[in-house]
């Protein structure tokens, strides 16, 4: 398993594969003339998280311990994407 510096290099890797992967099908991100809520899109997939967990604790119940791990981080990190919605969408 991978730490530290070199999972924050994998990590980085692959989010900026799937933004360039996604500029087939979707273009060029301008941030001037996009209107989404980033943070809000960002909370949606978040919860596609928990869903996902939720779909392997059915699949390998024995993992349960291991999704529970996961789960409470997407928890946190749930909180802090909600808190910056509220900063994204009242600068």
């Amino acid at each position: 398993m991978l730490k530290g510096v070199g999972l924050i290099r994998e990590y980085t890797s692959k989010y900026r594969n799937r933004i360039t992967k996604g500029l087939a099908v979707y273009g060029e991100f301008d941030p001037d003339t996009d209107t989404r809520c980033l943070s809000y899109e960002a909370i949606e997939e978040c919860l596609d998280v928990g869903s996902y967990l939720e779909m392997l604790e059915e699949k390998r119940p024995e993992l349960t311990p291991h999704v529970n791990k996961a789960r409470v981080k997407a928890i946190g990190l749930y909180a802090e994407l909600k808190a910056l919605e509220a900063l994204e969408r009242n600068p």
